[in-house]
């Protein structure tokens, strides 16, 4: 956005305990960025507070035309900022939701009503599927005509290059014939991990686990896998910054989660050549439709993750997915798409009608 005009400052918090984060690529990419220690992903009325105050000392000293959030917390409390300093566009994107699958119903309708107060002085909503702003708009945020489809645009070029190999069988002390599943992202309560764990414990023995990510749930997974035999089966492998390398070495990924929105794990593997496996909810569906490839679970219990895995290994033969196909994924959702998506969102009738300055 930068290159096409438009001067940016991010402004971002603290990263959860056992997060990745983004910000070296930030900064090798030229972004001015401001880092508020106060703010961060845990509910913190005190921190909370001086975070709002920050953001609002931001937005004055900056003075934005557009301010435009992602992610809960953020969003809300940035939005928030931005209508106390009278910012005239504000935007925020739903990359995904935490209205269902992360906390109790009091917690989930005590968060709508916020997500509901924070849409009715937001200019515009973005979510990356039409499944995922119909079910947003049918749980009270904003009425469909506020929500703007913008696909999640990736650099997924470097996937392209992928071969299949036995390198990280190998060193996750595999052999070569053994078969390996990958789930990649944040171990988390909503990516439904335990259940699959149950799964993989009536697979055969030969059939191996791998999670690439770490987060707030890692120390209970390992101990359900120690409880369920599969200490020697399930592999912890922590954040990676060589996914091209990670997904070349596996032969299925699978995502399990309550609640999603575009999974960029289904989207990386699929550029990478690697068949996947996913769960019926958020925008999933929709996008493995649209591309006319990929497995739905029939639902996310052991039970039905069982089923599809078990579906899914007796397809890899003839499953792959072809050169041609993975240049298509590539071309969907880049980076040069998503720029666009943005500007004209930007240049919208409901916008200020700017560019530079």
């Amino acid at each position: 956005m930068q290159k096409k005009g438009y001067p940016h400052l991010l402004v971002a918090g603290q990263v959860g305990k056992g997060e990745g984060s983004l910000q070296n690529l930030a900064e090798i990419a030229g972004v001015k960025m401001k880092l508020l220690p106060a703010l961060g992903p845990e509910i913190s009325p005190a921190k909370d507070f001086l975070a709002l105050i920050q953001l609002i000392g931001v937005i004055r000293r900056f003075k934005p035309d557009i301010v435009h959030t992602h992610t809960a917390k953020a969003g809300f409390l940035g939005r928030w900022a931005a209508r106390l300093c009278g910012v005239p566009n504000i935007f925020h994107t739903y990359h995904g939701h935490v209205l269902r699958g992360y906390f109790s119903k009091p917690k989930q309708e005590f968060y709508r009503c916020l997500e509901t107060l924070a849409g009715r002085f937001s200019t515009k909503l973005v979510t990356l599927t039409e499944g995922l702003a119909g079910e947003l708009a049918d749980l009270g945020v904003a009425e469909r005509e506020k929500f703007e489809i913008i696909p999640l645009g990736l650099e997924l070029t470097p996937f392209l290059e992928v071969q299949p190999h036995a390198e990280l069988k190998a060193q996750l002390g595999l052999a070569s014939q053994a078969i390996l599943i990958g789930c990649v992202g944040r171990l988390a309560p909503v990516k439904n991990l335990p259940a699959l764990l149950e799964a993989m414990a009536s697979l055969p023995a030969n059939i191996h686990l791998v999670l690439v990510g770490d987060g707030e749930d890692r120390k209970a997974l390992e101990e359900k896998a120690r409880s369920l035999g599969l200490a020697n089966r399930v592999h912890f492998f922590g954040w990676s910054e060589t996914l091209p390398w990670i997904y070349g070495g596996l032969d299925l990924v699978v995502n399990c989660s309550k609640n999603e929105g575009t999974p960029v794990s289904l989207l990386e593997a699929m550029a990478a050549g690697v068949p996947v496996l996913a769960s019926p909810v958020g925008g999933i569906p929709e996008l493995l439709q649209h591309l006319k490839t990929g497995t739905l679970m029939e639902g996310i219990s052991p039970a039905e993750i069982l089923s599809g895995v078990r579906n899914s290994l007796s397809l890899l033969s003839s499953s792959k997915p072809s050169a041609e196909f993975r240049k298509r994924v590539v071309d969907s959702f880049s980076v040069d798409s998503l720029v666009q998506g943005i500007e004209t969102l930007y240049q919208g009738p409901a916008s200020l009608s700017f560019k530079g300055g």
